[in-house]
């Protein structure tokens, strides 16, 4: 049934940067579904050409549009407009002539290409939210209005929803209307990979083996608890290390920190394929998150999974969906992300033994593999709905 059935990816990021799509469109593929993707240019030195580019990797296309529009986030903000239409019409042009079964829309910003695919070709759209798009941190008032309103205006044309979290599944529901949906959570691929060494980081940065080792790993910026976790670190009461590993605007001011305090590190870059290993030889991966929009109280974040999928126990903030996956699936402990609870959290997993985190856990429910299976029957579910 599914080999003559095309899905079609749109984005207006660069997909083939992007591990949430590119695992979608790995698992449609396996699942005998023919796979394109579309997106843009993802360098802001190649975005000038007029020309698209493509790749192919496994067994599906991506298609990569360079916008004569897109240029530099410090300016980009006015021709938003202009980026869009051109976006637009770009996507169009090719999505018509490959006459998907199913558009699956990854983003607000192509939900209009997505609708002319549909009214020109009959095919199915699935509009998958990455985060509560109208309400997160980095867009203004206004731009979330924007946001609200865009896609309230095509909600009616959508077949299906896809969300990360159970709450913002249920925003969707309440604020734009009942849809079809599914919760598909940012779990990663489960890797076996027993080469790395447990104890790297402590080798690395010459920590002593009775210290525990937290690690971070992802951008380094406001929003995610570092000022307040530096803070806790230079405490002379707390013996644990703390090592980050990403870049970022608070990249020079931490890596002043390290030369006063030897028990802040921060690590040289790796490549992607290195992340986990480097994560793996930690004892507490640290996910905060502060709460600066709806997108973020309500978020589920990938970090979360990793580092339950690394053995890693997690301390994360106390909001509704992380607390419950932490206390269902016993990942660690969760607190308020202000410098009071960062402290109070850190001495207490100090004093803990972690044994019990990284033991008898059954994290198949929140794996990859079963997110794959929720995908792929809401693909079969959406194709047979009529209209």
């Amino acid at each position: 049934m599914n080999q003559t059935k095309v899905i079609l990816h749109l984005s207006h990021t660069h997909i083939a940067t992007d591990s949430r799509i590119l695992k979608s469109m790995d698992a449609a593929v396996k699942s005998g579904f023919k796979v394109v993707g579309i997106g843009a240019s993802g360098s802001e030195a190649t975005v000038r050409s007029s020309m698209g580019k493509y790749l192919t990797i496994f067994e599906y296309t991506i298609w990569s549009q360079a916008l004569i529009s897109k240029m530099p986030k410090a300016i980009r903000r006015p021709f938003l407009p202009i980026c869009f239409a051109e976006l637009t019409i770009k996507i169009l042009a090719r999505g018509v002539r490959i006459r998907p079964s199913i558009v699956h829309c990854n983003d607000t910003l192509a939900l209009s290409a997505a609708l002319f695919i549909k009214l020109f070709t009959g095919c199915k759209i699935i509009y998958d939210a990455h985060e509560l798009e109208s309400d997160r941190n980095g867009i203004s008032l206004i731009e979330g209005k924007i946001y609200f309103y865009f896609e309230r205006l095509f909600w009616r044309f959508i077949d299906a929803l896809i969300v990360v979290s159970p709450s913002i599944n249920d925003w969707y529901q309440k604020n734009m209307g009942c849809k079809l949906s599914a919760i598909i959570l940012n779990s990663p691929l489960i890797v076996d990979d027993t080469s790395y060494s447990r104890n790297y980081l402590r080798e690395y940065f010459d920590i002593p083996a009775r210290h525990k080792v937290f690690v971070y790993v992802g951008f380094l910026a406001e929003g995610r608890g570092l000022e307040h976790l530096v803070q806790t670190f230079e405490s002379d009461e707390v013996e644990s290390h703390f090592v980050l590993l990403g870049y970022g605007p608070l990249f020079d001011k931490i890596m002043k920190k390290t030369k006063f305090s030897e028990k802040i590190h921060v690590h040289p870059a790796v490549s992607h394929e290195e992340v986990a290993n480097v994560t793996r030889s930690a004892d507490v991966g640290v996910c905060f998150v502060e709460n600066v929009s709806l997108s973020d109280y309500f978020c589920l974040p990938n970090k979360l999974f990793e580092y339950a999928f690394s053995d890693l126990a997690v301390i994360s903030s106390n909001f509704p969906d992380i607390t419950k996956m932490v206390s269902d699936f016993g990942l660690g402990v969760v607190t308020s992300p202000d410098l009071d609870g960062v402290y109070s959290s850190v001495l207490e997993l100090e004093k803990m033994d972690l044994q019990d985190f990284y033991k008898n856990k059954d994290l198949t429910p929140i794996s990859w593999e079963a997110q794959s299976v929720k995908l792929l029957s809401l693909y079969n579910t959406v194709l047979q709905k009529r209209g």
